[in-house]
């Protein structure tokens, strides 16, 4: 599961090509740092599947809805928690 969420997210974030801000780096070097960083405090697949995933949502094409269907409802969630989509204020 895990190597399916690296390869998605590196898949989605590629698509829009997707790069660091100051540095012009691929972008999937934030979200590998933060899966390694997660990867070394727990095992849980899921939560370091949702690690490869968490700005999947909020910056590519990519849909909740279809994160659920590739990865199930436990990851899904996890993104959705972790997914900061910002709405205008009035």
């Amino acid at each position: 599961m895990i190597n399916k969420a690296r390869q998605f997210a590196t898949r989605m974030h590629a698509s829009i090509d997707q790069r660091r801000k100051y540095s012009g780096e691929p972008y999937i070097v934030h979200p590998a740092a933060v899966a390694k960083l997660v990867a070394g405090v727990t095992d849980d697949a899921a939560m370091i599947s949702a690690a490869w995933l968490h700005d999947v949502v909020e910056d590519t094409p990519a849909t909740l809805a279809q994160i659920e269907i590739e990865f199930g409802n436990e990851i899904a969630t996890l993104v959705d928690e972790l997914t900061d989509i910002s709405t205008p204020v009035d």
